[in-house]
């Protein structure tokens, strides 16, 4: 929870930089990538 808590954080803090927000993204779908929406379909 600690980290969405940073993500959201950080976003807040500085909406227009850009670089920041892609690493973000960068964090968020690597963290996402491990809890699959249908993982019966597989990969």
């Amino acid at each position: 929870m600690k980290l969405i808590i940073n993500w959201l954080d950080r976003v807040i803090m500085k909406p227009d930089d850009e670089q920041m927000l892609k690493t973000i993204k960068g964090e968020v779908n690597e963290f996402m990538s491990g809890f699959p929406m249908y993982p019966e379909l597989g990969s």
